[in-house]
């Protein structure tokens, strides 16, 4: 189990799923979404209304990648 484990994370954070992984799970669903809320913050009243639903679009999409990446990363435990 442990090495079908430590493949499974391999997989996820440097081979074949890695692009799925940091770059939709942490790039967009993560950094992206934490940037837009800072600069509305930042802007107050003044922040258009469209940063806020690319904000909330940024998230869906980031765990929609993060559940990509864990089912497509997941190594086979039986066989």
């Amino acid at each position: 189990g442990a090495e079908a484990a430590a493949a499974s994370v391999a997989n996820l954070l440097g081979g074949s799923c890695a692009l799925a992984f940091w770059g939709g799970t942490v790039a967009v669903g993560l950094v992206a979404p934490l940037a837009l809320a800072v600069v509305r913050g930042r802007r107050g009243a003044a922040a258009p209304a469209w940063m806020g639903v690319v904000e909330w679009a940024c998230i869906l999409v980031g765990g929609f990648a993060f559940r990509y990446a864990v089912v497509v990363a997941a190594a086979p435990i039986f066989g």
